[in-house]
Formats: structure tokens, sequence, C-alpha cells
């Protein structure tokens, strides 16, 4: 019968990390790319009846969204995203895992290992799908998590992301912008809301926000408050903010719609890295938020968690970056 010691010797790697491998280790941190080709010379040397055992214990999660996440690619490619990611790592780990949408919490009768709350709840939601998913391990994904003691929290660092954005402007000598944005999460602090921080680095920054447009998310929103805006005939800033890539993407269109060009007669800037940003025209400026390594992050996260019973939580917090494409001067 095949041994540890073969497969680490047809895979090239220790014996001790064939071993983490197999059993899905969460602290082992090796690519993909080596994972795939140990459990590949497993199979290659006879190890298979081992892995199966392994695979038959595996962990199942649920993974919790709200009801419209994956209605469209483009009102949602964030959580598209995300979930790429991290059906990705669960593969990856040998997990089971399972989406359920927030309406249909109320038929989840499976037990489960582990959770992920994914999305802007409020408050109460929270409290109410951590109730329903009937696990203690959890974890949190999204802008502000109200309950940091009872569940570990994945992000992005969100003033550091609008400081990327207000930086940018600032940089290309815009003087006076105006901001467009999402309906936020209600009891949001101030340093995780992007419209306060916007407005404060703003200042700061010497731009001179001269007006902040709300309303309901996407990009037929987006468009809808842009037409609305233009109708009242102001003169237009040197720039529009947008608290995310689809509402920009609807502005964009609307601006297209009225001959207003994008960037000689005004910029446009938003957060998100969505990909279809890339494809607009003139390709969106915004600032990634690795969306696809977060979802990751969340799974690796709780598997941690449940591996080692961990009595503590923690905040994990990307750190943004710049896509500067051609919708800014």
């Amino acid at each position: 019968m095949a041994t540890l010691e073969d497969v680490a010797s047809a895979a090239g790697v220790a014996v001790t990390t064939v071993s983490r491998a197999l059993r899905n280790d969460a602290t082992l941190k090796i690519t993909p790319e080596t994972r795939k080709r140990i459990f590949s010379a497993a199979e290659q040397v006879g190890y298979e009846q081992k892995r199966q055992k392994t695979l038959q214990a595996r962990k199942n999660i649920v993974i919790v969204h709200k009801d419209t996440h994956f209605d469209n690619q483009m009102d949602n490619a964030y959580y598209f995203s995300m979930r790429t990611g991290q059906e990705n790592a669960c593969m990856e780990r040998g997990l089971g895992y399972r989406y359920v949408p927030q309406s249909m919490l109320r038929h989840q009768a499976e037990a489960c290992d582990g959770a992920v709350i994914m999305g802007n709840f409020s408050r109460e939601e929270v409290e109410a799908i951590a109730k329903a998913v009937k696990t203690p391990r959890l974890v949190f994904t999204g802008l502000m998590n109200f309950y940091p003691e009872r569940m570990d929290w994945v992000t992005y660092d969100v003033y550091g992301a609008v400081e990327l954005m207000v930086r940018c402007l600032a940089d290309q000598g815009v003087g006076t912008v105006v901001y467009f944005g999402g309906d936020e999460t209600p009891d949001i602090l101030p340093r995780y809301s992007k419209r306060q921080v916007f407005l404060s680095l703003a200042g700061e920054s010497g731009l001179v926000c001269r007006e902040s447009v709300y309303g309901a998310h996407g990009a037929e929103n987006g468009c809808r408050m842009m037409f609305k805006w233009l109708d009242k005939g102001e003169k237009l800033p040197d720039a529009f903010a947008a608290s995310n890539d689809p509402i920009a993407i609807g502005m964009l269109k609307a601006l297209a719609q009225r001959g207003i060009r994008v960037p000689e007669d005004v910029s446009v800037i938003s957060i998100n890295g969505d990909s279809p940003g890339e494809f607009m025209n003139p390709p969106l400026t915004t600032v990634d938020v690795l969306t696809k390594q977060l979802g990751a992050e969340t799974i690796y996260t709780l598997l941690d968690q449940m591996e080692t019973g961990r009595a503590y939580y923690k905040k994990i917090e990307f750190a943004p970056r710049l896509l500067k494409r051609g919708s800014v001067k």
C-alpha cells in the first residue's frame, strides 16, 4: 500500500506538507498548484483510499447572502467575484458548501460546521442570521461588523479606499466634485461610511464637494440619479465620484447620452474594481478592493476558526489599490 513518503516523492515536497495538505490543514500555506500536484500524486501512487476518508469527513459550511446578490452580474460583480474566490477556496480545501439567500433561512434545517454572512446587513439582520444558521463558528464580510466579539471579520480598508480615490482626484488638479452614493447600512459608524469618509477627506485635500447625491444601488439607479442631477442645469464639476462601480457605470451611460465627454468635460471615479468597468467607454478609473481574494479569505478564516477551536475573533482587512484608467484625466 502506498505511503505518505511515496506521495511526497512523487509530488516533490516534504512528507509533512503532504500530510497537512491531505488533511486540509487551514494553516498550511502552499500554492494551489502545489496542492493540486499533491492530490494528483496521491492518486497516481494509490493513496486514493486514505484521501477518500479525508473527504468523507469534510466539513460543511453555509454562506448566507442577500436575495438580490446574484440577480445580475452588472450590479453584483462584487459578489460574483467574491463567490468565485469562496468556491475556489472550498474546492481547494475539500469543504462542502451551499449558498442560502436570506429569505430562505427559515428552511435551513441541515446542521453545518460554520457559516459566512456575506453582505452589508443591518444589526438586526445579522442577529437573525446568526440564530438561524445554528453554529457558533461565524465569519462576517461587509463594511461594518456589529458583533466583532462573536464572529471573525473579513473586509477591506474603507478609509484607505476612499483616500486613494480622493488623492487621485487631487493629484489631477480637480477643484470641484459631486459625490454619488448608494443607500448605506443603518447605524453604520462614520469610519465605515464611504460617504462620510469622502466628505471628510475631500475637505482636507482641498477638494470642494459641491453636492452629495444618494439613492438606490445599481447601474440603472446610477443612470437615473445622473439624469436627475443634469436636469437641474447646473455647471458641471471637475469630477464625479461614485461609491461603487455599478453606480458609476450608470452615470457614464447618462453622461454619454447627454453628449458629455469623459474625461474631457468631467472625470469619473469610483470604488470596487469590478470587471465590467474595464470595458466601459472610457474604461472606468476605480479603487480595486480585491473581491476575489476577500472571498477566499472568508473561507480560510472560517476553516481556521473551526480547526483550531480558538476562543477569540479577529479582523482581516485588505489594502485596496488604485486602477487608473481612462475616465480620469
